[in-house]
């Protein structure tokens, strides 16, 4: 993946957007200190410390795309969560208060065309097995059951070509 050529605006809707990833915000730091968000994403609720926040945001930039997902609200775009496509793995993470009001599964839509501009054939996402949120979402956009094993769910999706 050549970081290069990664678009720094991807248009969903007229209220929603990705936009590249430039600086942690405040915003993704307060998605790590979520207890319930860790939950759905590591399995136990310790929060990461700052330093943990800026690694992991740091390693998904330098080793893929990786996108703010942003929805209007009045006159202003604010962040709802992020996602990244790493090779041809997709990770998300959405804000609770935006989970349910299908902005992760515009996202995921979004990086499933990249990855196809991108020539990439099929594309994975793993999703702890308590998170049937997620589970649905992946699986409602033809994403397939894989394996399971250790609490983790892996999926794979083909990609569509033009």
């Amino acid at each position: 993946m050549n970081k290069k050529n990664q678009p720094a605006f991807i248009h969903l809707s007229e209220s929603l957007h990705l936009v590249k990833f430039d600086v942690l915000s405040d915003e993704a730091r307060s998605w790590m200190e979520n207890e319930d968000l860790m939950f759905a994403l590591r399995g136990d609720r310790m929060i990461f410390s700052d330093q943990e926040v800026e690694s992991y945001y740091a390693n998904l930039a330098e080793n893929g795309e990786l996108y703010y997902i942003e929805i209007l609200h009045g006159d202003t775009f604010h962040q709802c969560g992020s996602i990244a496509l790493i090779r041809n793995q997709i990770k998300i993470i959405i804000d609770p208060k935006y989970q349910n009001q299908h902005f992760g599964t515009a996202a995921v839509e979004g990086l499933l065309f990249r990855a196809t501009v991108l020539g990439i054939p099929e594309i994975f996402a793993q999703v702890r097995n308590h998170n049937t949120f997620s589970l649905r979402l992946f699986q409602n956009l033809g994403f397939k059951i894989l394996d399971e094993a250790d609490q983790v769910i892996t999926l794979c999706c083909e990609t569509k070509p033009f």
